[in-house]
């Protein structure tokens, strides 16, 4: 092969790009363009039009001609206005030109761009920035919007930058060092079948190199790829079709991913012909952040890298030349010289560092910590846009350093291969200029023993068939879920549907990468016809083998299943629309013929995920609980079941992983000690007697020469009270013995000092060195049955008779030994238990009088200043939007008065408004920003809200430590409220309310563990008056809530009986009677389950609780169709407080 001789400032360029020699850099402005310069990489911004339309390297023009939307970029557009679609610098762009020196004398230059959409005011800018001596762009995008009259505007569904070139010189494009591939050439593309969005089926040109190396359909979504290790991807030319033979690259590196959304799961674009920058978007279904007034995020730095090397160079070298700058740590310096020029860019002083040491679960692979928004999933991390994300990988050891943190306050998320469930802590804070250090302790998620798992537990897919397994068929093997879906023929792998058989079947052959519930059809070129089956589709089976010793005497099993995406009839728009009935998606699970309540996966959660070629998208998973009954010795069977022929666009969903556990209950008079004190005591009891006996057998040679049944048992009492209280009543034991052993005193002190001694194994050797000097028994040997024993006072020395009588111990061999052990042990457990269970019960705390003085009041015009604006989404699956407070305020669903504060549903929007209710509707949740550990709270109440559709609530909890920190459910109701109050406890387990109250309402479920029976909670109910109509037509009332260590109480007075000491601010709870709820600490540490609360208000509509009552509610038609199209429906839906009083016992 003969080369070229090249250039110096070439050669120089292969060594290190972009570190180049010095050279001039230029900042210049025309009427028409901005450009900055250096040496090798030159950049022009056209005015009309805000994108760069001249891009060269070394002479080279990179982007070819500009025509319409092609030949430019790096370029800003976004899918982000009321009409879809807007590309800034097209309406009144105001341009900026910067040139400077950094903090290590290098000279710079920036162009930004800024344009505001009229019909709304919103802003976008983007910001282009060289370096002297780099030959790439560091780029920032920015979106603004203030607008009062209109506080919400719709999302940020796409937000990106393109590199969109016009010419023939990339041959090639590239996702990652796995996944890369020659362009269709342009035969490809005249002869190309359009079978999908921005898919083709490429083989009516089966000599095209793509066709011939990588596939033959190309879609955009083969070359997409997850956040979570991305470095550096672009276009190559390989010189082939270079003017100068030379070899290029045009890579987008991300430098940095801060600013992104959706952690290290979320997954997008990357290249197509086109290079992206895909900042937001919900392609694979992840959430986007909504536009409010007040919005203002800076993203970036990303960097786009250019270089070039002698022609025929490997992609893969230009590729690890780019995928060097992959660090936030690079250019720090030049980051913080150029924030002057970026608004909202946090500079390095404002940042400090995380390590984390993990104690990982046994089998943990490919572990991964994440810090995100606190108080929510990372893959939801957008609803506090100020929020931003980070992530490491983990060692071997278990640690990680993260760099460059922004100070704040995350939730640290730990997960890996093969475990189930994940690691999460909220509040962990980061300060400016420290390292933070954080020690944690993670062990696998179990509903008890593991009888099977399916796969392995790694948030994707692609283990199953037609998912990471390499298309042998092509000489680059792409992975096949990453070819077009409709190349895999469902119903020609399984003809008669999916059969596994647990131990016997290969996950990568056996199971499908997606479960469908019909195949073919719109979209799938080679099946245009839909196949509905007859349940081999939709269905599928799952066998497995169980002995009897596993389920018998088991009362609960959990079948866990894992998703790496579903999606439902909303796509990922994550828009509810009512006239589709799979827009919330129900997945089934039958167990040995018993249907189980089905998983109904929400419309909010759905991505469509196997369409776009990929494995992985929004990660959702749930627990079946069953009763163990089901099961059955020998094969069982679970049959998984998407809703029969549900068309919509495509219904489907991708398995990760799924698993068998039994969970293993103790009887319930012991499983009400499981944890408890009670318990800790019998178990140690159980052990010191079982270690007394396991003594006495011993040396059950010292026993006998004692001789009768009471001297054992005196000695194996002794032992256990020995064991489980010396030395502390060592004294008092000695003298028990001495007066009721019928032993003389000086044998009986003796033998208790011999016993001590014959605990610490020094009595045994003792005597086995008499018996050795006696000549009887070797050292170190155990004396037979027919040995002589020791004289007894005034007794002869004898031998053992033949006969051994049963009911003399000591004949007994080991078998009756252990056999009496275990008697003993068992009668002494079941004895204790009862006892103290029935004791437990009947117990009852000391509501002793206590003396409250007034800490905190929330009253009068400023009410509402005193709580925070909840606007994220609803996490009960509501059909709502919290608005934040201005624009609450501007609605008019909150406001204050002297005497009364004001929360509602809005009534202003209706079906034919811009923006409508068809995504839910405006509602708000306050939440005081004060907290509290304990306390007498005094809620005066006028107006409950009502009406159907509604779940109203009055409540306390910690929303960042939910369930941990417990919620307390003051008054609460659903749809016409017309059966009561409704009072809650929901905690993590060990918390329960079967003991004894003294209460006037009716108790509903008393396990107060929110992982039963699907959080209900333990709950008491009110008569019909303590809530909607009744309530507020006698004026409202007074909630009266006493917390306290003893337990928590809750009162409700009419307003005409309202007690004197509450209106004198004087609270006497001893003098109010017996309460309307009571939830006692007998059961249930009420300081370990309760803490840091916050006062919560708000009304949400549909959600969990009311879809699961709504068909006995007597509310007609359907829940979000009433609540996006009927307005005047929600008149009622609003509270009305007096004030709330918080007094602290003295």
């Amino acid at each position: 092969m003969k080369f070229r001789k090249l250039s110096a400032a070439f050669l120089v360029s292969l060594l290190h790009a972009p570190q180049l020699v010095a050279a001039a850099l230029n900042a210049t402005e025309t009427d028409t363009q901005l450009v900055i310069s250096n040496d090798r990489l030159y950049a022009a911004v056209q005015k009309k039009g805000g994108a760069i339309v001249k891009l060269t390297l070394d002479g080279t023009n990179l982007l070819g001609s500009p025509s319409g939307s092609t030949g430019i970029g790096p370029y800003l557009d976004c899918y982000c206005t009321p009409k879809g679609f807007w590309t800034p610098g097209s309406v009144t762009p105001e341009y900026k030109l910067f040139q400077g020196k950094d903090s290590k004398g290098k000279d710079y230059g920036g162009i930004v761009m800024s344009d505001t959409y009229a019909e709304t005011g919103q802003v976008l800018e983007q910001y282009w920035f060289l370096r002297d001596g780099e030959t790439g762009l560091h780029t920032f995008s920015r979106v603004a919007y203030h607008n009062e009259e209109q506080p919400f505007l719709r999302n940020l569904q796409e937000l990106r930058t393109l590199f969109r070139p016009n010419n023939d010189m990339w041959t090639h494009l590239l996702t990652n060092t796995k996944q890369y591939a020659p362009l269709p050439g342009k035969e490809a593309k005249e002869k190309q079948v359009v079978v999908q969005d921005a898919t083709w089926y490429l083989g009516n040109t089966p000599d095209d190199p793509y066709v011939k190396q990588e596939a033959d359909y190309f879609t955009k979504y083969t070359f997409q790829d997850n956040w979570r290790d991305i470095d550096a991807y672009g276009l190559f030319a390989d010189g082939s079709k270079t003017e100068d033979g030379d070899a290029y690259g045009a890579w987008l590196v991300m430098n940095t991913k801060d600013t992104y959304f959706g952690g290290p799961l979320h997954s997008d674009l990357v290249v197509d012909g086109i290079l992206y920058n895909y900042i937001s978007s919900n392609h694979h279904g992840d959430q986007t952040p909504n536009i409010t007034n007040g919005f203002d995020r800076t993203f970036g730095p990303q960097y786009f890298h250019f270089n070039r090397f002698p022609g025929e160079t490997d992609i893969l070298r230009a590729q690890a030349d780019a995928a060097q700058y992959a660090d936030p740590e690079w250019n720090a310096d030049f980051y913080d010289s150029i924030a002057k020029h970026v608004p909202n860019y946090v500079p390095s002083k404002s940042r400090g560092s995380f390590q984390v040491k993990v104690d990982l679960p046994k089998g943990a692979k490919n572990p991964i910590a994440v810090l995100a928004q606190s108080g929510v999933d990372f893959q939801d991390n957008v609803f506090d846009t100020k929020a931003y994300q980070y992530w490491a990988n983990l060692d071997e050891s278990g640690r990680a350093t993260i760099p460059r943190v922004k100070s704040g306050t995350y939730r640290l998320t730990v997960y890996a291969d093969n475990v189930f469930g994940q690691y999460t802590e909220d509040k962990v804070k980061v300060k400016a200029g420290k390292t933070e250090k954080k020690n944690v302790r993670w062990r696998e998620e179990s509903a008890g023993k593991e009888l099977w798992r399916i796969g392995t537990p790694d948030k994707t897919s692609g283990e199953y068939r037609h998912g990471f397994e390499p298309d042998t068929s092509k000489p680059l093997q792409p992975e096949q879920y990453r070819i077009y879906w409709g190349n895999w023929d469902f119903v020609k792998d399984f003809p008669d549907g999916v059969n596994f058989k647990v131990g016997e079947s290969d996950v990568g052959k056996d199971l499908n990468y997606v479960h469908w519930s019909v195949f073919g059809g719109k979209g799938n070129y080679p099946r245009p016809e839909q196949y509905v089956g007859n349940g081999d589709v939709n269905n599928w089976t799952i066998a497995f083998d169980l002995k009897e010793s596993q389920f018998k005497h088991k009362k609960q099993a959990t079948f866990t299943v894992q998703l790496a995406g579903a999606k439902t009839a909303a796509g990922n728009t994550d828009i509810y629309n009512a006239s589709e009935p799979h827009s919330n998606l129900k997945y089934t699970v039958n167990i040995n013929g018993k249907d189980l309540e089905p998983w109904v996966i929400p419309y909010h959660q759905s991505s469509s995920c196997a369409v776009r070629s990929s494995v992985s998208c929004y990660n959702i998973a749930h627990k079946f609980e069953f009763d163990a009954k089901f099961l059955k010795k020998g094969e069982n069977e679970i049959v998984l079941s998407l809703p029969f022929n549900a068309t919509n666009y495509e219904s489907a969903v991708l398995p990760t992983t799924v698993r068998k556990t039994a969970n293993e209950i103790l009887p319930g008079y012991i499983a009400n000690f499981y944890g408890s004190g009670p318990w800790a005591v019998l178990t140690f009891i159980g052990l010191t007697f079982s270690t007394s006996i396991a003594n006495t057998w011993r040396d059950r040679a010292l026993l006998e020469s004692r001789g009768s049944l009471v001297w054992y048992g005196c000695s194996a009492a002794l032992a256990l009270g020995h064991l489980a209280y010396v030395p502390a009543v060592a004294g008092k034991l000695k003298a028990l013995w001495e007066d009721n052993c019928a032993v003389e005193e000086t044998d009986g002190v003796g033998m208790l000092e011999r016993w001590f001694v014959l605990l610490s194994g020094e009595y045994r050797q003792e005597k086995q060195k008499g018996d050795a000097v006696s000549g009887r028994v070797k050292s170190g040997e155990v004396p037979a049955y027919d040995e002589i024993m020791l004289p007894r006072k005034g007794q002869d020395v004898r031998h053992a008779p033949s006969r051994m009588p049963w009911y003399n111990p000591r004949y007994w061999r080991k078998r009756v030994w252990a056999g009496v052990a275990t008697i003993v042990v068992i009668i002494i457990i079941v004895v204790v238990a009862v006892a103290v269970s029935e004791s437990r019960k009947n117990r009852y705390p000391d509501y002793s009088a206590l003396e409250y003085s007034l800490a905190d009041t929330y009253g009068g015009e400023s009410f509402f200043d005193q709580f925070h604006y909840f606007t994220g989404y609803d996490p009960t699956e509501g059909f709502v939007h919290y608005v934040p407070k201005e624009q609450a305020e501007s609605l008019n669903l909150t406001y204050a008065a002297s005497d009364s504060a004001f929360l509602r549903v809005d009534t202003s929007v209706g079906p034919n408004d811009k923006p409508n209710a068809s995504t839910g509707r405006f509602s708000v949740r306050v939440e005081s920003k004060k907290t509290y550990e304990k306390g007498l709270f005094i809620f005066d109440v006028k107006h409950t809200p009502y009406g159907c559709g509604t779940w109203p609530a009055l409540w306390l909890t910690d929303s960042s430590n939910w369930p941990e920190h417990g919620e307390i459910d003051i008054m609460e109701s659903t749809n016409k409220a017309d059966d009561g109050n409704q009072m809650t406890l929901h905690t993590t387990g060990g918390c329960s309310m079967d003991v004894r109250r003294k209460d006037t309402g009716k108790a509903l479920q008393k396990n107060c563990n929110h992982e039963k029976s699907d959080n209900a909670g333990c709950g008491v109910k009110s008569e019909a008056d303590g809530f909607g109509t009744a309530f507020n037509k006698n004026g409202g009332g007074v909630m009266a809530v006493e917390w306290r260590d003893e337990g928590i109480r809750m009162w409700q007075f009419a307003r005409n009986s309202i007690p004197s000491d509450i209106k004198g601010n004087k609270p006497t709870p001893s003098t109010w009677g017996t309460a309307l709820a009571d939830f006692p600490n007998t059961d249930c540490n009420i300081g370990s389950h309760f803490k840091n609360q916050s006062i919560i208000a708000n009304i949400d509509l549909c959600g969990s609780l009311v879809y699961s009552v709504w068909d006995n509610s007597g509310c007609s038609g359907n829940c979000t169709d009433l609540v996006a199209n009927n307005p005047e429906a929600f008149k009622n839906a609003y509270w009305e407080f007096g004030s709330f009083q918080v007094y602290q016992a003295k």
